[in-house]
């Protein structure tokens, strides 16, 4: 079953708070915060859709913004104002959401095969790791000349591994 809840965890209570429901019940959900705000673009409900979800932590209300241009389940990294969005499995489209216009832009065509990437941004470069073909690939976008490079490869496989960024490292 696809859910569409929303909850919040206060470490120091230990306690779990219920927030606004999403707009539609989900699955394999990633966002990415900027400005206060948590963008869900595209998400999976039997199949990938072009939704684009926009929580506003403050107000506790949800929001759509424009659609993403293809439907898909990508994973996110936000950086300057906009956020990545890296491809599903077997396309590839980079797509890039700039929250201000609220508008959507095709960036240069992802060269790995797409979908379970660990991704983060960091000073004008945005690091997609793993994914369910390129395990141990890392590919490098270049914001300012929309183009991929082909970066050290991973010591491990990874395929929808967590991660967290911290600065300029994806741990």
């Amino acid at each position: 079953a696809y859910v569409n809840d929303l909850v919040k965890l206060d470490p120091v209570a230990a306690a779990w708070t219920q927030l606004a429901n999403t707009p539609t019940g989900k699955s394999n959900i990633q966002g990415a915060y900027l400005n206060g705000k948590s963008d869900v673009p595209g998400v999976y409900i039997g199949s990938h859709i072009t939704e684009n979800a926009n929580y506003d932590i403050a107000s506790n209300t949800w929001s759509t913004g424009a659609p993403l241009p293809a439907a898909q389940t990508g994973m996110t990294a936000a950086y300057n104002g906009k956020i990545y969005v890296a491809p599903e499995v077997n396309n590839r489209y980079f797509q890039i959401y700039d929250v201000a216009l609220d508008a959507w832009y095709n960036g240069a065509d992802y060269p790995g095969d797409g979908g379970g990437e660990a991704i983060g941004a960091w000073n004008g470069k945005v690091y997609a790791v793993g994914g369910y073909y390129d395990e141990d690939q890392t590919w490098i976008y270049d914001i300012a000349s929309n183009s991929w490079t082909s970066g050290p490869p991973t010591p491990d496989g990874y395929h929808l591994g967590g991660y967290q960024q911290v600065g300029p490292y994806l741990y």
